[in-house]
Formats: C-alpha cells, structure tokens, sequence
C-alpha cells in the first residue's frame, strides 16, 4: 500500500503518440515489471493506429508512471466534430483504469491520478469530450466543475429481450455459461433448439410494419459505400459525424482478441468476453445503395448488448428495415438488449409489446474546451445522436 500522499514529482504522465501505439504494447507485453497492469493490448493498438481521423503525432493513450511503474492510463480516440458544417477533430477519453492502491489518493498537487492523467490531456490543444456514466467519471467531473461544461444529455432507446429469453436469462442469473458449466451441454440445446426459433417468430411481432419496411433488402457486406443521392438523416448544426473511411475503419479493424484471451493483464480485454462491429448495407429494387447500418455487438459478464451504431439512407421509410434487421438479429443471438437512436421510436409506438419493452434512458455528455475553441458558446446547440455506448465506439 503506497503513502496517502504522492510526490508529484514522482508521478509522470506519458502521452503515446497514435503512430506508437502497437510498439508501445509489445514493450509493456514484454515489461510485467513495469506494466503489471497493460494498458492497451496490441491487436486494439493495431486498430487504432489506423484511426483516419488521427495523425500520427495525435496521442492516443495517457500512461501514468508512479516511481517508474504504471499505476493507470486512459485512452484517447480522436474523433470529428461537425461545427456550421465544418469539421473540428477533438478527442474522446475512453478506457480510464486506475491501480487499485492509487485510487482517490492525491498527489502534492492536490490531484488525483485520474485528474492529474485528464489535466495532461488538456495540454494536448484539442477540445476533450467525456460521455457515459460511471463513479470515476462522476468523481471527476464533481471534483474540478471548472474543467467542464456539461451539454444536453443523449435519449436513446433501450429495449430489454431477457423477458423473451427464458433459458439464457435464468442460466445466466445462476452464473451458467456455455463456457465454463457442466450443464453446458442442456445450455446450448435451450438456446439452439428451443429458444432461439422462437426468437424468429418473436421478431415478426416486435417489428414494425410502417413505412413499408419489409420493401428493402439487407446484406451483410465486408466494407459499405456511401448511400446514393440526398441523405434523409437529419443533422444539426454541431454533432458528432462518422465519414464511411471512419466506419469502415471500425468494422474492418480487429479491436478484441477472440476465443480465449490471450492478454490476462489488460483489464479490458478482461471484462468484455465479445466485442464485433456487424456493417450492413441496403438496397431497393436496384443494385444503388439506398442506405447501411452498423450493429456492434458486446458481451460483459454474459450480459450482450446490441447497438444500432450508425445509420445513413436517402427514404426516411428504411429507418423501419434497419430497426427490423436489428430486432431479428438480437433475439437471435440471444442479446439481452438492443439500444438505438430516440429517433427509431415513432416506429414502436404503435406496438403493443414493443412499447412496453423499451425505455427511454439518457446518456450526459462533458466537454473541456480550449481557450480558442470554435465551441465556446456553443455546446448549447451540441445534438448527440447516435447510440455509441458509454465511450466512443466500444
């Protein structure tokens, strides 16, 4: 157990350059010494070190070293803002893991490990962008209010399947898995033969029939390509883009080591058992693209939860397919939940056990704004939209 107080003096905070990423994680895989915890594994460095929006200086990883040994380390993805339809690269804070015996302690400067990693992120001349909840975020921001300035939160949809799914939903509650139990064998026949056909039939139900949906035909594709003629999505003045090169940098990049993890000293690897990007691309008649989506898919302690990521399409009538394909496509795979953008939900209103499904939850948003950032003033007009989890991306 180290002092209640920490030199600062001892305490440094190593920015890893995007272009460093994956040498960086072969060095601290290599370095148990000095990384008993690894802050970034190498195929997730691999995927960001591809990032389009980032150029090969941007950081991409905050390492905190306390007398030579990593005590925590937060992650960076730089991301695109859309101001007056310019766009402005800021950064996301992903993936904030502090030692156990470094949490709440202070330093000399009257920081923590945590703030002192956000304070040197702020050196870095980009605006920062924090979203999601958790109790080291919320210590953050009631910690050092000055630092930030909170925008309107996200409403997106929740829709809950574990009511529809018997088998998966008791046997997870027992803390069975089709891994680790010996009823693994009655496990996968619940949900192969019983209860995954009844899924099928489930989602015809819980879909919606407005707007011709069923017109449209959905195709699982390695790469999408942007949608023809005048996209129908609406946009503000000041949101979050994703260009098709970002998107197909995200489903096209490995971000989580599949099977048995072969990386026990990462803590992220280690408390999501599943992660994938699913991009899908739609037709009408045609062989033009009329629209796409991305699912992302991702299993915490046998708890799965489906996305609707992305979207883009030229007929407000293909939100219905997208949400259908969605439906199906959880029930399954035995997601637990399927969380989507607020504005799917005139399409479910109408639907009687749909409705009653689904929530409305929010999502808060901080932003820490450089002197001369073009969003001063302006977070007001900030209109997140998309469903991307509690951090960016993952």
């Amino acid at each position: 157990m180290r002092a209640d107080v920490l030199n600062m003096k001892e305490l440094l905070i190593e920015p890893i350059p995007v272009k460093k990423l994956h040498e960086f994680a072969e060095i601290a895989l290599a370095d148990r010494a000095r990384y008993e915890i690894l802050p970034i594994d190498p195929i997730r460095a691999a995927a960001q070190s591809n990032n389009p929006v980032a150029d090969g200086d941007d950081a991409g990883l905050m390492v905190a070293y306390y007398e030579g040994k990593c005590v925590g380390h937060q992650g960076l993805i730089p991301i695109e803002l859309s101001l007056d339809g310019k766009l402005h690269k800021i950064i996301a804070t992903v993936a904030l893991f502090i030692e156990k015996d470094f949490r709440g302690k202070r330093t000399t400067d009257g920081l923590t490990v945590a703030e002192a990693i956000y304070r040197k992120s702020l050196d870095l001349g980009f605006d920062v962008m924090n979203t999601g909840f958790g109790r080291a975020r919320e210590r953050l921001h009631e910690r050092r209010p000055e630092w930030f300035v909170q925008t309107r939160p996200l409403d997106f949809c929740q829709t809950s399947f574990s009511l529809l799914q018997p088998f998966s939903t008791s046997f997870r509650k027992l803390g069975v898995s089709s891994n680790n139990s010996p009823l693994k064998v009655f496990h996968d026949f619940a949900q192969s033969k019983l209860e995954r056909p009844f899924m099928g039939a489930i989602s015809t139900i819980l879909g919606t029939k407005k707007n011709n949906a069923s017109l449209y035909r959905v195709h699982a594709v390695e790469r999408i390509v942007p949608v023809s003629g005048v996209s129908a999505v609406r946009k503000g003045v000041c949101y979050l883009p994703r260009s098709v090169e970002t998107l197909n940098w995200m489903t096209s990049s490995p971000w989580h080591p599949t099977g048995v993890n072969p990386y026990p000293r990462c803590y992220f690897c280690n408390s999501r058992q599943k992660f994938r990007f699913y991009p899908f691309q739609i037709y009408r008649g045609t062989d033009e693209p009329v629209g796409y989506f991305i699912l992302s898919l991702s299993t915490e302690q046998e708890f799965t939860t489906l996305k609707i990521l992305d979207y883009d399409f030229n007929n407000p009538s293909i939100a219905g397919a997208i949400l259908n394909y969605a439906i199906k496509f959880g029930l399954i795979n035995s997601c637990n939940l399927l969380e989507y953008s607020r504005s799917f939900y005139p399409l479910i209103e109408s639907n009687w056990m749909q409705s009653r499904l689904t929530r409305i939850a929010k999502r808060p948003y901080w932003f820490a704004l450089q002197p001369e950032s073009p969003l001063t003033g302006r977070l007001g007009e900030f209109e997140p939209d998309y469903c991307d989890g509690e951090r960016p991306f993952l």
